[in-house]
């Protein structure tokens, strides 16, 4: 006597199945969790370690001594050239002379402290995170 055979899957390779379909969604569920605690870490040290105002003051410093070091004496008239030939060589007393007529405003934002720079027809904004300013495209004319 010949009975028909049907083939279906064995009932322990549909609980295997079962299994790798809930073990797939809670291995989706802790890499989910794990992304979320590395961005509460990411953001949690991104509060306690942005830069403060002093670190403002320095990033003011450096993008001014940057400017002036980039300039060209050549491309300066007679009195600008002077004084940017004074500044190269007392760069300090020059910091002193020039940080008067240049606005500094830092706002803390919680995450990131921003910095905008304003003054001799230049202006940066630069962003402060994780205890360092990024200004991107350091300072430009206005």
């Amino acid at each position: 006597m010949l009975t028909s055979v049907r083939p279906h899957p064995p009932r322990d390779f549909c609980r295997a199945l079962a299994y790798a379909k809930g073990k797939a969604a809670v291995q989706d569920y802790l890499m989910y969790k794990f992304l979320a605690g590395m961005i509460f870490m990411a953001a949690l040290a991104a509060f306690f370690t942005k830069p403060g105002p002093d670190a403002a003051e320095a990033e003011l410093k450096s993008q001014l001594m940057t400017a002036i070091s980039t300039q060209k004496l050549g491309e300066q008239d007679g009195l600008n050239a002077a004084a940017l030939l004074a500044c190269r060589l007392d760069p300090n007393s020059c910091y002193d002379l020039l940080r008067s007529g240049i606005d500094l405003t830092y706002e803390d934002r919680y995450l990131y402290a921003k910095l905008d720079l304003d003054g001799f027809e230049r202006q940066a904004s630069c962003y402060g995170l994780y205890t360092k300013f990024y200004c991107p495209g350091g300072l430009q004319k206005q």
